[in-house]
């Protein structure tokens, strides 16, 4: 192990469950988590930026390890790194296909509905719609309905709008 591997591992232990970033996913939200843990711990840039860099996996570690210059950014220049390489690549017709595929199946309301806003916030940078209140909460909404199983697609369009609005919220 590298003095340089050794010093990232050393920095982040005890840090309790952090996401690791392959690459695959929002990158967004992943700089969000860990800016917020680190105001939680009382991180400094730099050591924020170490531990965004040690957090990397899959293809994010081979591209940080493959650009050494990273290591000489400060916080808000590897952030903008690492969004720019990282940003969706998929269309707004990938994005609403993958959004609307969402299908309730065995799950329960709750974990379908936080199915659904899981996938929305890693599909907010494709989808202007979600960054606009009124805009994403209709959006949500048909997602959720179109993917509810049958029987409780049933009792909800039977159901009053408020009994619905308890099964949103």
């Amino acid at each position: 192990m590298s003095n340089n591997e050794e010093a990232r591992t050393t920095s982040v232990m005890g840090l309790g469950k952090l996401p690791r970033f392959t690459g695959r996913t929002s990158i967004r939200s992943f700089l969000k988590t860990i800016k917020k843990r680190g105001k939680l711990e009382g991180w400094n840039d730099e050591k924020t930026a170490q531990i965004i860099r040690y957090l990397c996996t899959d293809l994010a570690e081979a591209y940080v390890d493959s650009h050494p210059e990273l290591d000489d950014l400060n916080l808000k220049e590897l952030c903008d790194n690492l969004s720019e390489r990282f940003k969706p690549k998929i269309s707004k017709t990938e994005a609403y296909s993958q959004l609307l595929s969402i299908k309730q199946e065995n799950m329960s309301i709750s974990d379908y509905a936080g199915k659904i806003e899981t996938v929305a916030a890693e599909l907010s940078d494709v989808l202007d719609e979600l960054a606009n209140q009124d805009t994403r909460e209709e959006l949500l909404t048909s997602v959720f309905l179109a993917g509810l199983r049958a029987n409780v697609k049933h009792m909800v369009v039977s159901n009053e709008y408020d009994e619905y609005s308890d099964l949103v919220n």
